[in-house]
């Protein structure tokens, strides 16, 4: 879809945005609980000692990897914010990423309340890490 007509996903879900790393890291964490709940019954299903001792690894695998999921949704989230206009027909979405030292702000027109389209030349680079929007200093005319 990014690809195609440049729309990515973000739902606007009540007061929490639903954006691709967030439904990318939710996918990851139900794998996990699958492969875990696979694992539990193959547990239950073999006698094999070697066969058990795969099993064990493979647990050890699937407890490691769910706060490494949660490490990597945690760096690549971004704060959303709303600007809908008045007619509701062009509302922009600011997204705002900070790590460390490095920020920008990149603006998003509303395409509909699934899919938004980044609008072309609206990146806007704070420095040191700065986050307006989040601290309310902003101004929208």
């Amino acid at each position: 879809m990014q690809k195609t007509n440049k729309m990515t996903i973000l739902i606007h879900f009540f007061t929490f945005f639903i954006d691709k790393p967030f439904l990318i890291y939710s996918l990851f964490l139900l794998g996990t609980l699958w492969l875990m709940a696979l694992l539990a019954f193959l547990w239950k299903k073999t006698r094999k000692k070697v066969a058990r001792g795969f099993l064990i690894l493979g647990w050890i695998l699937a407890i490691l990897a769910i706060p490494l999921e949660a490490l990597c949704f945690i760096f690549a989230s971004s704060i959303y914010h709303d600007f809908p206009s008045p007619d509701r027909k062009d509302d922009i979405v600011a997204e705002e990423y900070g790590f460390l030292l490095l920020s920008n702000i990149t603006l998003y027109e509303r395409q509909n309340p699934f899919f938004i389209k980044e609008i072309e030349g609206a990146v806007i680079l704070p420095d040191d890490g700065y986050l307006p929007i989040s601290q309310e200093e902003y101004w929208v005319k």
